[in-house]
């Protein structure tokens, strides 16, 4: 599944049937202007990635500063693959045994 983020100051928009519709998470939980949250960050892969970190205005702005940075990623465990060791002579000894292996009953 691809991951979605959708940020921004977000006044006047309703997203709640957006997250509902497809599966999504507004991960901005505290005031970002005054007691109001005016910005968002609307997203499918909030796992990925901690809470977000509320920091002073930048500028003139009236709104606070949210900084979302990227976690580490999800790793998948690493995966081992056993093998025999071709030599030569167990090649010779794997084409004698199938030659002289009767298969007359799997067929």
């Amino acid at each position: 599944q691809p991951g979605i983020i959708i940020l921004g100051d977000t006044n006047r928009y309703k997203h709640q049937s957006l997250c509902t519709r497809y599966g999504l998470k507004q991960v901005i939980t505290m005031a970002t202007r005054g007691n109001n949250q005016l910005d968002s960050i609307i997203t499918n892969i909030h796992g990925m990635y901690p809470p977000p970190v509320h920091l002073p205005p930048i500028g003139s702005s009236d709104h606070q500063s949210v900084l979302w940075s990227s976690g580490s990623w999800p790793t998948k465990p690493p995966r081992y693959i056993s093998r025999r060791r071709c030599t030569p002579e167990a090649m010779r000894q794997l084409g004698l045994l199938m030659n002289t292996t009767d298969f007359s009953p799997v067929f």
